[in-house]
Order: structure tokens, then C-alpha cells, then sequence
């Protein structure tokens, strides 16, 4: 059983270099693809559709305004529909001339729906295809591939490439973007990553401190990126063996994300198992069970019930059951001992 670590890419990109062209109609395409995102998933519930507004308003936010089928691609990968996605970026491919600068976006957002299925091979293959795009378009100052690139190698454990990559994500960030900018903070924790897997822990640590100084800064305490960061350092604390430290910070990720994300996002799934891990660890086994079975309950609606994540977290309570259940035996078998004597 592993901690998770939550990864920060700028896999998908929603910036693209097009105004979206205005409905005809009433409606804007603003408000037809909210529509349409609703509409990818059965209404849940006045929550659900609360925390779906607030994710569309912050994708506006970071967009400008503008929405196409890029941004409603990159709503239908919040929902994880990665197959309808692909399917909005690939038609924009098929839609748009070779030589218009948004085409090395779209070849990225495919890149980043391969990699978040850990597809990682097929994600490199378009990243490459964008980076081509990127260094005929916009020359070597623009590539903000990089950092996905970075992503994919380091999912595959070339930790060396990876740094690389992000290594040049980072100095032309710094050159365009200054060093207190949101992708700046990005790139703090991903190169921190690549350190976390190698198991430099201090140098990981280093790294997410500066990433979580810039976003505290730049977003406030209460943004998803915050409590991802707060995440990452807590898994440093949890492999160094400083659980209460570790615990403090995964509580902290929790907060911000049940604030923001609302209590069925994949994102609380997550930060609950690494609660639960750290208990379980602890030998808390009753207090692992809570947050197994809030897992699991995230789990069943957001991925369905044959999600190997579903069966990991199952295997999760039958673990920490027997465990609970091999203490009371050790217990009752002492008691009898001294009786006995």
C-alpha cells in the first residue's frame, strides 16, 4: 500500500489563441457548454451542480472569457469522461488548419487524456507532436510543452529527462511569467516529484515549500493547487516517518478540498486514503476504516464498481479488518494467560 502523491502538469491546456465564436442564437456557447457539461452526468444533486458552476467560473477565469470545445473538452476530463474528451480535441484537429497556432493544443490536451488513463507512451508521442508545432510556430521561448513532457517521462521513471524537461519549463516561465506566477508553482512541484521519486526528500521538500509560498500568494488558501501541494508535503513528512506532521498537512488538503471540490470529487478520495494510510500505519485501525469506507463511497459513484482503485480500497478494509481483528484476538488470548496464571 502506497501514499498518493497528487500530480500538478499543465497536461490539458484551455488557453488556446482563438476568440470562441459567439452563438448565433440567445444563448451563448458560454452557456451551452455549461449546458453541456451538465449534461455529460445525471444530475446528482443542488451540491454537485453548485461545485460544477464553480469549477466552469475558474475555467472562465484562466481562459479569459473564451469557451470552444477546448474548454468543453477540458470540463468533460474534470468528470472524467476521457474518451468524450479526446473526442472534442480530435475534432478540433480534424477542424482546424495545419498551420493556425492552436494546433499544437489540441495535440497537448489529447497528450494529457493519455496521460491521466496512464497511458504515458501514447501521451509522450503527442507532447512530441506538439513541441514539433510549438518550435516551428513559436520558437524555443514559448515551449510550454515541456513541462508535460517532464510529466510523462517521470511517470515512466526517467527521472533524469524528466528534470530536464521541466528544468527548461522553468527557466522560460521565469523569463515570461516572473517568479511569482501559478505555472511557476506548477513546476516547483513538479520538479519536486521527480526528486520525492528518487527519494531525495529534502530536496522534494524544498521544492513544494516554494511551489505552496507562490500559490498561498497568487491564489489564496483555499485554491484546489494549494491543497495539492499541502498533499505532496504531507507524503514527504508521511516517508520520512513524521506522521502527526504528515497528518496536519493531509487535514489541511482536506478542508480546502471539500470546500472547493465538494465530497465526492476524486480529489477527497485521495486525500482520504492518505489520512487512512497514515492511520493505518499508526495501527489506528478503526479511525482507517472511517476514511476506507468514505473512499469507497467516492469511489463507487465517481468510478463505478469494477475500478481497480475500488477493488485496491476494498482490499484496504479487509486488510486493516483483519488487522483490527488479530489485535482482539492477541488480546483475549493475554486475558486468558492470565487467568490461567
Amino acid at each position: 500500500m502506497s501514499t498518493e502523491r497528487v500530480l500538478t502538469g499543465e497536461s490539458v491546456s484551455t488557453n488556446v489563441w482563438r476568440k470562441a465564436q459567439q452563438s448565433t442564437g440567445a444563448e451563448s456557447v458560454e452557456k451551452q457548454i455549461e449546458t453541456k457539461i451538465w449534461s455529460v452526468k445525471l444530475p446528482l444533486n443542488s451540491a454537485d451542480d453548485e461545485q460544477m458552476k464553480v469549477l466552469s467560473e475558474q475555467i472562465r477565469e484562466e481562459t479569459g472569457g473564451r469557451s470552444d470545445l477546448n474548454t468543453l473538452g477540458f470540463l468533460l476530463i474534470q468528470t472524467r469522461e476521457y474518451h468524450k474528451a479526446e473526442r472534442y480535441f480530435r475534432r478540433l484537429i480534424s477542424d482546424t488548419l495545419s498551420n493556425d497556432p492552436a494546433m499544437d493544443t489540441f495535440y497537448n490536451n489529447i497528450g494529457g487524456v493519455y496521460n491521466l488513463q496512464g497511458e504515458h507512451s501514447q501521451a509522450l508521442k503527442y507532447y512530441q507532436e506538439a513541441l514539433e508545432i510549438q518550435l516551428k510556430t513559436l520558437g524555443s521561448n514559448e515551449l510550454s510543452v515541456a513541462n508535460n513532457i517532464g510529466l510523462a517521462t517521470n511517470h515512466q521513471g526517467e527521472y533524469t529527462q524528466a528534470l530536464k524537461y521541466y528544468q527548461q519549463a522553468l527557466e522560460i516561465q521565469l523569463k515570461t511569467l516572473g517568479p511569482h506566477h501559478p505555472s511557476v508553482a506548477k513546476t516547483y512541484n513538479n520538479i519536486g516529484g521527480v526528486y520525492e521519486n528518487q527519494g531525495e526528500y529534502s530536496k522534494a521538500l524544498k521544492y513544494y515549500q516554494r511551489s505552496l509560498e507562490i500559490e498561498l500568494k497568487t491564489l489564496g488558501p483555499n485554491h484546489p493547487s494549494v491543497a495539492t501541494t499541502y498533499n505532496n508535503i504531507g507524503l514527504i513528512y508521511n516517508n520520512q516517518g513524521d506522521y502527526s506532521q504528515a497528518l496536519k498537512y493531509y487535514e489541511q488538503a482536506r478542508d480546502i478540498d471539500l470546500k472547493t471540490l465538494g465530497s465526492n470529487h476524486p480529489s477527497v478520495a485521495t486525500t482520504y486514503n492518505n489520512i487512512a494510510l497514515i492511520h493505518t500505519d499508526q495501527g489506528k485501525y478503526s479511525q482507517a476504516l472511517k476514511y476506507y469506507e468514505k473512499i469507497v463511497e467516492i469511489q463507487l459513484k465517481t468510478l463505478g464498481s469494477n475500478h481497480p482503485s475500488v477493488a485496491t480500497t476494498y482490499y484496504n478494509i479487509g486488510a486493516a479488518k483483519l488487522n483490527q481483528r488479530s489485535i482482539a484476538l492477541r488480546g483475549q488470548t493475554v486475558r486468558n494467560l492470565t487467568r490461567k496464571i
